[in-house]
């Protein structure tokens, strides 16, 4: 079973930021399996389905970004999944690709920051989605502001909803980052 988290904020002012890659990249892989019904449970927006015989359940927080990890927890203790992947935007990479990785720190990301200190466990996968603040603009307006439709940023959603469609499938975690991470 995998559990897919994507991290982001709940609220319409919020759908389309740069910190809500996270719940895009989960909206994107729900359209492509025809999940259109979400449930609230477990401080989450939660839908599930199954591919062959692998159920999969997809996550997006309602506790706000700085507490995702209190989602997360809860999430991982009832479903007890063998594969929790992370999804979340990241500063330090160039908009427009991804970077998946089993192990690591949060860096600057307090939403992985919130889910590391939740569940005392690093072994999730963690698909790192490009926004790159290359105007420097100040790092909660930049955050919280709406994505560009010329944006790189819609390429790196498009590469990580691939990569982690291809993880869903059994691809390696190694060849899938070989393949996607840049």
């Amino acid at each position: 079973m995998f559990l897919i988290v994507g991290l982001g904020n709940v609220g319409e002012i919020y759908k389309n930021t740069f910190h809500n890659v996270g719940f895009l990249v989960i909206d994107k892989l729900r359209n492509k399996f025809g999940i259109v019904n979400e449930k609230k449970e477990f401080d989450a927006l939660v839908s599930s389905c199954k591919v062959g015989k692998e159920k999969l359940v997809f996550a997006k927080p309602t506790t706000f970004m700085n507490n995702s990890g209190i989602a997360v927890r809860r999430l991982k203790d009832f479903y007890k999944p063998d594969t929790i992947i992370i999804v979340h935007d990241d500063l330090d990479l160039p908009s427009g690709t991804i970077r998946i990785r089993t192990k690591g720190s949060a860096g600057t990301h307090n939403g992985m920051k919130s889910v590391l200190q939740e569940i005392n466990d690093e072994s999730f996968v963690r698909v790192r989605v490009g926004i790159d603040n290359i105007k420097k603009l100040d790092l909660a307006d930049f955050v919280l502001s709406n994505i560009p439709k010329d944006s790189k940023t819609w390429l790196g959603i498009d590469l990580a909803t691939m990569a982690i469609e291809e993880l869903i499938n059994m691809t390696p975690i190694d060849k899938v980052s070989a393949k996607y991470s840049k």
